[in-house]
Formats: structure tokens, C-alpha cells, sequence
């Protein structure tokens, strides 16, 4: 799922979360769209699923207007010694 079509979701399921029986809404959701994550936020479990399914989870890092991508693209680009560079770059550092 794109992220622009999950923000879309995020944004149905909370306009209409004061107009419909929570069951029915949540009924409504899953079947329109290929897949539907409910979670909540302090979750683990719920957090691996999602990073399953979407791909990209909070927080999502962009360095100089371009994005890195989730906790672990950074990480992994802070232990490939790409981060530095790209913060450089960026003028996010100036050592």
C-alpha cells in the first residue's frame, strides 16, 4: 500500500469514526480496502505487522527533501557510513 493511500485511510476511518457503530465502521473498512491494519500505538506486535504490510511506518525520516525511509533504513545507513555523508550534504552537519 502506497503511503498516500494510507494516509487516505487513516483519514476515512477517523471522519467517520464519530458518525458510525464503531463495529459497522470497522466492517465497512475492511471490506473495502485489501488490507487493514487496527492497532495501537504501544503495541510490538502490532508495529511488525504493519512494517509488514506497509512498509513504511513512523517515523519516516527525510534528509535534505529526500526520503530515507523508516528507524531501520537510517540505521542501516548510519552503520553503511552513508548517514554522515547525507546529513553533510543535507547542511544538517558541519563537522
Amino acid at each position: 500500500m502506497a503511503w498516500g493511500s494510507y494516509k487516505k485511510t487513516i483519514s476515512t476511518v477517523i471522519s467517520t469514526v464519530n458518525e458510525e457503530y464503531p463495529p459497522a465502521m470497522i466492517q465497512r473498512v475492511a471490506s473495502e480496502s485489501a488490507v487493514v491494519v487496527f492497532s495501537i500505538s504501544s503495541c510490538c506486535m502490532c508495529h511488525a505487522i504493519k512494517k509488514l504490510f506497509c512498509g513504511m511506518v513512523v517515523p519516516v525520516v527525510f534528509i535534505g527533501g529526500k526520503l530515507v525511509g523508516s528507524m531501520d533504513r537510517v540505521m542501516a545507513s548510519h552503520i553503511n557510513g552513508t548517514l554522515v555523508p547525507l546529513l553533510k550534504e543535507a547542511g544538517a552537519l558541519w563537522l
